[in-house]
């Protein structure tokens, strides 16, 4: 199966290989003099290898299915049942009435909603207790159950919209991108993020706004909205928003 990393990512898991590397290092220092080199670079080419065959390993795999869902891999569409193993890259479309659950390594769970798309960008674990992960939503709906590893290590969360990124460690909230409807702070924007949490705290920015915007922490209970290139709303009780947007019933 072809790699479909982007340089980023394959610069990204070099750097995860190369601390590896330094920690074994660090521990063949304590090995005797006479074997050290040789113990060295034992440990350097089994870690590599190592690397090589991590770097095709799926990130997760689907749980639940509904309705019409697509997997493409390498623009290649694959069947999708449940139980099939989902690869880094892959992008995860759903139609109408649609929606897929899928279980990340290390125990987060993502459920994509109808008519949505995304990509796992990064998926990195270590011992399952330090766990880095961007997920791309380029349309729709995500909710995700963030496992923050019962406190035993660290987890950094990450969904990333055409306009938003949210960040979090350990909670459940849920995030949108539309396209093609006003946005409820903004009449005048059609493309708009909202990040809503169920649980825990979740940190917002738009990386398109103005140099100098600040993040906006959002608790359980609460939303923000992030219209076109502006800075993320302060929060509110969620649905508040919807509540004063322009035509609602």
């Amino acid at each position: 199966m072809p790699s479909t990393k982007t340089r980023s990512e394959e610069s990204e898991h070099f750097r995860y290989i190369v601390n590896l590397c330094a920690k074994a290092a660090l521990k063949a220092r304590f090995v005797p003099a006479p074997g050290r080199s040789r113990t060295l670079v034992l440990l350097v080419a089994l870690l590599l290898a190592v690397s090589v065959a991590n770097s095709d390993e799926p990130v997760g795999s689907i749980q639940e299915l509904r309705g019409t869902v697509q997997v493409f891999r390498a623009a290649k569409a694959i069947a999708t049942v449940v139980g099939i193993l989902v690869m880094l890259g892959d992008r995860i479309e759903t139609r109408a009435d649609s929606e897929v659950t899928l279980i990340l390594r290390g125990g987060t769970r993502l459920m994509l909603g109808e008519d949505s798309t995304m990509i796992i960008d990064r998926h990195l674990v270590e011992n399952e207790t330090h766990i880095q992960t961007a997920v791309r939503l380029l349309l729709g709906k995500l909710r995700s159950w963030v496992n923050d590893t019962g406190g035993r290590g660290s987890v950094n969360f990450e969904i990333h919209t055409p306009n938003g990124v949210a960040a979090a460690r350990g909670t459940d909230f849920e995030v949108e991108f539309i396209e093609g409807k006003p946005c409820p702070a903004d009449p005048s924007c059609l493309r708009y993020t909202t990040v809503g949490v169920y649980l825990g705290v979740v940190v917002v920015t738009n990386p398109t706004s103005p140099a100098g915007s600040l993040p906006v922490t959002v608790t359980a209970g609460y939303e923000t909205t992030i219209p076109c290139e502006s800075p993320p709303t302060p929060p509110s009780r969620w649905g508040a928003e919807e509540l004063r947007a322009p035509g609602y019933h």
